[in-house]
């Protein structure tokens, strides 16, 4: 197999270079790992499981053993049949039987032996503790009470952004947020479903106002005096359609007209709006409508604000802040992994490529 760089049969400590390791799995069913130029052996064997936690790779072994590859080592965490990797980034978790689980400084933390519904983001989890009857959060390396929280259902009874979290307390009738470790009332309500939390910021219809609002940074804004069709909240950014169906978008403290008719379909991912219209594909910038693709890609991912898609000759491009990067071109493959930085797909030629700050290297 063609390499473009010789690949090190040991775990060497990571690079200084900002940038986290991207975990891959070789053709042959080997568990590499791609760190600023260098491809790393973490396991000959296939993982049943992979995640990243900051830059610790994180995977479950065929014999169903977790392990944590950081700093020049792998370490034994769990074993059992039941380990189910879940969340990403700095929320990283797993579940073994009934317990919940996070990396804390190195060591696997219980944080609840009996864990019911919960959600998850980049940088917060939330999960009903069964045992204590309570709603908590793990929000950076700490454990947060957040409310008392009676047996529920697999479906979670409250609702969470990329910081923020929305829960109703039955009793004051009111909608409460907890941002940041710290709690107020949003507003006076029976009913959260009216609520949308992104990061920083919640998009809600306050009912008893009869006003869509929006809670950004500890300010509130009125945005229409009739109730949208649907609003969705992101990282600093609500789009929504309103009553009379256009489409418009909230971005730091105003209100701007994207379209006059309500799209086929809108995502907010991240700080992103992508939007389908028409069998073309946009993306919002500076407050406009800036097209992407005159089609809709077959697959695309968005991280940090950058959507990464295959193309209709199943080329690999990029999109950030208004420019356009090819990373590879026609028929290069179906599918990708983006791990920060990196995006990393296995060729219609069996060769494992590595994209990274405008160069590919191959394994």
């Amino acid at each position: 197999m063609h390499r473009s760089l010789a690949a090190s049969t040991l775990l060497i400590a990571l690079s200084a270079a900002g940038q986290a390791p991207a975990p891959f799995t070789t053709p042959g069913g080997r568990l590499m790992l791609f760190d600023a130029g260098r491809f790393l052996e973490v396991d000959p064997r296939e993982p049943r499981q992979l995640a990243m936690a900051r830059d610790v790779v994180l995977f479950v072994d065929p014999a169903n053993v977790l392990h944590a590859a950081e700093q020049g080592q792998v370490r034994h965490l769990d074993e059992g049949p039941a380990i189910q990797l879940v969340g990403h980034g700095d929320a990283q978790a797993w579940r073994n039987e009934g317990a919940l689980k996070v990396l804390h400084r190195g060591e696997p933390v219980t944080l609840t032996s009996d864990v019911g519904a919960m959600t998850v983001t980049d940088s917060m989890l939330a999960f009903h503790d069964r045992t204590d009857r309570a709603l908590r959060a793990w929000w950076k390396d700490r454990l947060m009470d957040v409310t008392g929280l009676d047996s529920t259902g697999a479906k979670a009874p409250w609702a969470q952004g990329s910081n923020t979290l929305v829960y109703h307390d039955p009793a004051a009738e009111k909608v409460i947020l907890f941002h940041r470790g710290m709690k107020q009332v949003l507003f006076d309500s029976t009913n959260m479903a009216l609520a949308e939390p992104g990061g920083d910021l919640v998009a809600y219809w306050d009912d008893r106002r009869a006003t869509f609002r929006v809670w950004d940074r500890g300010q509130r804004h009125d945005l229409e005096p009739m109730r949208p069709q649907a609003f969705k909240a992101g990282d600093g950014l609500v789009a929504y359609v309103s009553a009379g169906g256009s489409l418009k978008v909230y971005r730091d403290g105003r209100v701007l007209p994207l379209l006059d008719h309500a799209p086929t379909e809108h995502w907010v991912r991240d700080s992103l709006l992508v939007v389908v219209d028409a069998g073309r594909t946009w993306v919002e910038h500076d407050g406009r409508l800036v097209e992407l693709e005159p089609y809709v890609p077959e697959r695309w991912e968005v991280r940090d604000g950058t959507i990464t898609y295959l193309d209709l000759d199943r080329g690999v491009r990029q999109w950030r802040a208004g420019e356009r990067t090819e990373l590879a071109k026609g028929m290069a493959t179906d599918r990708f992994e983006v791990w920060g930085e990196v995006v990393v797909w296995t060729g219609t030629d069996g060769v494992v490529r590595c994209w990274w700050r405008g160069r590919t290297y191959e394994f």
